[in-house]
């Protein structure tokens, strides 16, 4: 039976249309522990900001993000990514000097999963003051 993965078109709308058949062992390897690829690298990407006392427990909670987000990108056909609420820094458009105000941690509880363009528009800032409902305000 072969297995299928999703692939961006030239229209930009996800397409499902690989067999892992194609594929040699290290690819096959990537498809069926992509979710686990994409934890090391963001723990990587993470540095400092993963801290050393996550418990097991912990780990799995963020591998189980992960493959939320994989399985929605799958089922809606629409890419899913894993977000960090508080961002690893992040930056007040407030701020007139432009320099970081907040740094998260890379841990379960500021982990969620959002569509691509949702995630690229929300980007590194993180409003720090009251907000006022003005829409021009907010800077996504």
């Amino acid at each position: 039976m072969p297995y299928l993965i999703n692939r961006r078109r030239e229209d930009g709308k996800l397409e499902t249309w690989i067999s892992t058949e194609d594929l040699d062992r290290h690819g096959r390897y990537r498809f069926f522990h992509r979710s686990e690829i994409l934890v090391r690298k963001a723990e990587g990407r993470a540095g400092p900001a993963a801290p050393p006392w996550l418990t097991d427990k912990d780990r799995q909670t963020i591998l189980n993000i992960f493959r939320e987000a994989e399985m929605r990108s799958n089922f809606t056909g629409e890419e899913f990514e894993v977000d960090h609420i508080v961002p690893l820094k992040g930056y007040d458009p407030h701020n007139p000097d432009g320099q970081a105000v907040v740094c998260g941690l890379h841990v379960p509880w500021n982990l969620q999963t959002l569509t691509k363009p949702a995630n690229q528009k929300k980007g590194k800032w993180f409003v720090t003051g009251w907000y006022s409902g003005d829409e021009d305000e907010v800077p996504f």
